[in-house]
């Protein structure tokens, strides 16, 4: 769905009406407003306006807790960006009204139902005993008066926090406390649950702000840890199960010995059983277990001999005995996955968190929740507004997703990139397809075809209950044929000879196998047909993921042009053979149907065109310069190839296709041949129609390089929903494209929309911080920067950038802590230490900025950002220095625009006014539509005398939507050239230019604006500047104009 400009002009006048009615009830008024303003669901709008509220308040000395906002808003604070939008905003307004820090005031979590799985979540006691963050002193103290102690945090999840503690009444034995805040009746279901293999609980305590759940304690290992520790799927077997549960006990001990838990309290209910076996736990308190053979006793002997394939079949039987158990009394789990899933010291596994179970015998009380990656395609349905009631066999296709992953060592199928609809129904397309395995995976054909049913798309085709699910896998464990899911004759004939070893001895072996062999060829054709195909759908999904990853990283990021990251934009195809003569087609063919061969063929044409769009923009940036090798070119020439063989392996002509011509125009240009494989006689490559979505991408990458910004938006808007592009790649694209429009608002959503699908992007982050900064919105693009660099300590840029905002909220000691902390990281960079020096000359460390500048002005620059920062912040009087570090600039990137106006403006300080506008001429080239190339043109035109190229440079700028600095050059245009109807028009563009902030502070000494001083109607405008000037202080969001906010990269 495109983000349009009109829902942040309703957000905008949302904030501006409720500013002007604020009062200290104001909490009350906020979801009134949004609905006023058509913005009642708009988590993002509700964000602002707290925040706005957090301000005021703190300002008039009477802040609220946070709770009573979680109160007003409860859904909002299941998102935890939101959550933490507010949280900063706190702590920010505490800070400026001069309240000390409150940690406390941040410990709450995020309490949503879409819970991204994180491993870990869940801790060991050892893993987090140390840590000083805990219950509230007043719910310990409640939790003392009532017999629990509170030992240590085992970890944290979506909806609760789990303790270790002592029950000190019954002889101090340790149980497990799960403190939840909005409690779902887990409780209650939990209390109709007796299973021993579901966890269960002692007993529950109600206070006034939570629910506290006592459990008992056994064991801190999940099969998720299981799994994050064992990640070749090969060495996940009985053994090192056992070697887990043991070290992990040791581990535990010793961890608490350390932080001084008492020697006398037992710290787990394991024992050793002939040094090698941990005694059983069985909290059914079986009476006979004491008269039972130890292999009874001691499931972790049994586990011993046990491979993957018998280890999954035990494993997953114990937890489908447990759903049987459930669903059995019209409970579903909901939430089903590794994180959930307790492995006890006895080895048996256990299900956790029931919090956000329900019941399906009454759809009036359905949700829908859980974790993405294991929710089923009806879930997902549920999610987006579907009428669809819960259902049991939900639960089991979670089964089928977590017992491929432990076979495996991944997910079956790839999980939607965010909650978000038009994802979700990605993830639900992508579900419809078959279950694909990988041929070194060994994996039981009868167990292949118990998952295969658990994963069917229509759950109709799945299992009817856990009870036949659970018959399936005590048949494959016993060698049995499958009764439910369909089982192939193979597999059959295996599982006989398997139960029957006698039967192939002696003479009836030859007998045996003639038969066999007669009834099983024309089977292992099919056979291996399917496998070949099901080998080539595998080989696609793992090229479209790993090439959907590389392109959105690419796209995303300003070094796209490094070696580095080219190269490893590359490499995907060169380790499949794609870029030597025959490779496409080769791989194109080794699908067996022709629309699978299609589908790589589109891939692969994505792919190939990128990556040679970004050698063109490579070449670009060092064509001319000496810099270019002549291997440069050939790569560019073998990626054309390869390219132009992709379209004839699918049925196209190269010639019809436009984004292959463009890119044959663009070798041609470089190689300055006329014997490139080109028809001089054909149409014009800019004259060809998309013949596909495909080619409306490459287009759009194109624009993107070309800097045609508003050619480019209509694209990616015209790809919304479509499968050419992945979301998150798209959104990322428009982002770009909309900020280097200069529509900063617009960019803002779409790279919020690209962070909610690639959170831990520090560039994405970084990215949104521009866009912020450039809005003006500090407070806003510091938490950005902050975020990008606790993603990345290193990223220069977001330091820099991270710097500059701490100087424009009148926070130097703050803005040198984090060029001090950069410089740890990157001692020698001089970006970094240059913009120090003029931090430290701002808090009157003199000596310290000195010796700063002169490190800087003295070392030699490693890459572009270095030359570029350090011609910023020369001194002024060394123009000749600014000059020659800008050159260097532009030899290493001879297409960036900040160059070229930083060139422009030495040139005009130096009076050479025709080089300051061919400097200009260059950014025009680069993009015809950049209004601040085309006004400062005008301007120095002006100056030059030349009034009829000035005014139509002015024109052609205020042609579109203009910022403040593009209405004050203009200004200046009409006081340099002079007659009344020109002066009317300057004070008019002079006072549009106060009133949005720019140029308050030169209107009294900018010589440009001369003749317009005595023109009537300035005099107003100057007293409209000391307004503004008075009330920029009390503006949050005033500061440097966004034509000053510099596009740097590493």
């Amino acid at each position: 769905m495109m983000i349009e400009a009109k829902d942040t002009d309703r957000l905008e006048d949302a904030v501006a009406a409720f500013e002007t009615d604020w009062t200290n009830d104001s909490i009350d008024r906020i979801a009134d407003v949004l609905k006023r303003h058509s913005l009642g669901d708009d988590l993002a709008a509700a964000t602002e306006l707290i925040r706005v509220d957090i301000e005021r308040r703190y300002g008039a000395g009477n802040p609220l807790d946070l709770a009573d906002y979680r109160s007003a808003f409860p859904r909002l604070w299941r998102h935890q960006e939101f959550v933490s939008q507010i949280h900063f905003e706190d702590r920010r307004s505490r800070s400026v009204a001069g309240m000390p820090d409150d940690p406390t005031r941040y410990q709450e979590q995020t309490d949503r139902r879409i819970d991204d799985d994180d491993p870990s979540s869940r801790q060991s006691p050892g893993d987090s005993a140390a840590s000083t963050t805990g219950p509230s002193e007043d719910l310990r103290l409640n939790l003392r008066r009532i017999g629990y102690e509170i030992e240590a945090r085992l970890g944290r999840g979506a909806f609760s926090e789990v303790y270790l503690a002592t029950e000190k009444h019954l002889a101090g034995r340790f149980v497990v406390l799960k403190i939840v805040r909005d409690e779902r009746n887990e409780s209650q279901r939990l209390a109709t649950l007796q299973h021993t293999n579901i966890v269960p609980i002692f007993s529950v305590h109600r206070f006034d702000d939570c629910t506290v759940l006592c459990m008992p304690y056994a064991g801190s290992l999940t099969l998720q840890k299981f799994l994050s520790q064992s990640d070749m799927p090969e060495d996940r077997n009985g053994q090192s199960l056992i070697a887990t549960l043991c070290n992990r006990s040791d581990e535990t001990v010793q961890r608490f010995d350390a932080v001084g838990t008492p020697s006398t309290a037992t710290i787990t209910p394991q024992q050793y059983v002939n040094d090698s076996f941990l005694a059983p736990l069985d909290w059914a308190a079986d009476p006979m277990v004491a008269d039972k053979p130890i292999a009874d006793q001691s499931p972790l002997i049994r586990l011993q001999p046990m491979g993957r394939a018998d280890l999954t079949l035990w494993l997953f039987s114990k937890i489908v005995e447990a759903l049987v158990h459930s669903h059995a009394r019209g409970i579903l789990h909901s939430d089903l996955k590794p994180a959930n899933v307790l492995i006890r010291n006895d080895g048996e596994p256990a299900l956790l968190d029931f919090n956000l179970s329900q019941s399906f015998q009454n759809h009036g009380s359905a949700i829908a929740g859980g974790t993405l990656p294991y929710m089923s395609p009806e879930t997902y349905r549920r999610m987006m507004g579907c009428d669809l009631a819960a259902d049991p066999r939900a639960d089991l296709w979670s089964v089928g997703v977590m017992m491929y992953e432990f076979l495996c060592g991944r997910l079956p199928f790839k999980p939607p990139e965010s909650a978000a609809a038009i994802d979700l129904e990605v993830g639900v397309q992508h579900r419809r397809g078959p279950v694909v395995w990988d041929s070194s995976t060994k994996v039981p054909l009868g167990l292949r075809c118990i998952i295969e049913k658990c994963l069917a798309f229509d759950p109709a085709d799945r299992y009817s209950d856990s009870e036949q699910l659970l018959t399936d896998l005590r048949s494959q464990a016993a060698d049995r044929p499958l009764q439910f899911a369909s089982e192939p004759l193979r597999g059959r004939c295996h599982k006989w000879f398997r139960r029957h070893p006698k039967a192939v001895s002696g003479g009836s072996v030859a007998t045996l196998a003639a038969l066999t062999a007669l009834m099983l060829v024309p089977l292992a054709v099919r056979w291996r047909n399917q496998s070949l195909a099901l080998e080539a759908k595998s080989q696609l999904v793992q090229f479209q993921d790993l090439s959907d990853r590389l392109l959105a990283r690419q796209i995303v990021d300003p070094q796209r042009t490094d070696p580095n990251y080219f190269n490893d934009l590359v490499r995907p195809l060169t380790d499949r053979g794609l870029l030597v003569p025959g490779g496409p087609t080769r791989w194109i063919q080794a699908a067996t149907t022709r629309e699978s061969q299609l589908q790589r063929g589109q891939v692969l044409f994505r792919h190939l065109g990128h990556a040679a769009i970004n050698a063109v923009e490579r070449l670009d940036d060092v064509h001319g310069t000496g810099n270019a090798t002549e291997a440069d070119v050939v790569q560019l020439q073998t990626l054309v190839d390869a390219f132009r063989e992709t379209i004839r392996s699918t049925g196209g002509d190269p010639d019809e296709s436009r984004a292959y011509r463009f890119l044959l125009q663009d070798l041609q240009r470089f190689t300055e041949r006329d014997d490139v494989d080109t028809n001089k006689d054909s149409v014009p490559p800019e004259k060809l129609a998309y013949v596909s979505d495909d080619e409306a991408y490459l287009e759009a990458v194109r624009d993107l390089k070309d800097r045609h910004y508003r050619e480019a938006i209509e694209l990616l808007t015209m790809l919304a929903d479509k499968q050419a592009i992945a979301s998150s790649l798209r959104w990322t694209m428009l982002a770009r494209a909309q900020r280097g429009q200069r529509e900063f608002k617009d960019a803002l959503l779409s790279f919020t929309q690209s962070i909610e699908r690639s959170p831990d992007s520090p560039r994405l982050w970084y990215l949104r911080g521009r866009c912020q900064q450039s809005l003006k919105r500090f407070a806003k693009a510091e938490s950005d920067y902050h975020r990008a660099l606790q993603l990345d300590p290193a990223f220069v840029s977001a330091r820099w950038s991270h710097a500059q905002c701490l100087m424009a909220l009148g926070q130097p000691e703050e803005a040198l802590q984090t060029l001090n902390t950069g410089l740890q990281h990157r001692p020698e960079n001089l970006s970094l230490t240059i913009l120090r020096s003029q931090v430290q000359r701002q808090l009157g460390n003199t000596d310290a900025s000195k010796a700063d500048y002169a490190k800087a002005v003295e070392g030699t620059p490693e890459s572009f950002a270095e030359y570029l920062n350090r011609a910023k912040y020369r001194q002024d009087d060394d123009l000749e220095g600014k000059l020659a570090d800008l050159l260097e600039a532009k030899k290493l990137r001879a297409t960036s625009p900040e160059v070229h106006y930083q060139l422009a403006a030495v040139h005009t300080k130096l009076g050479d006014l025709d080089a300051a506008i061919a400097s200009l001429d260059e950014v025009r080239r680069l993009n015809p539509s950049d209004e601040r190339a085309m006004v400062d043109t005008g301007v120095l035109l002006a100056r030059s005398q030349e009034t009829e190229s000035a005014l139509q440079m002015m024109d052609a700028a205020l042609q579109r939507p203009n910022s403040g600095r593009t209405l004050y050059q203009a200004a200046c245009i009409c006081s340099l050239v002079g007659d009344n109807t020109r002066y009317q028009r300057g004070v008019s563009l002079l006072a549009s230019a106060i009133h949005s902030g720019y140029g308050v502070d030169l209107l009294r000494t900018d010589s440009d604006l001369d003749a317009l001083r005595r023109f009537p109607g300035f005099a107003a405008v100057g007293r409209t500047a000391e307004l503004v000037r008075r009330t920029r202080y009390s503006n949050r969001n005033q500061g440097q104009d966004e034509q000053d906010v510099w596009d740097i990269t590493d």
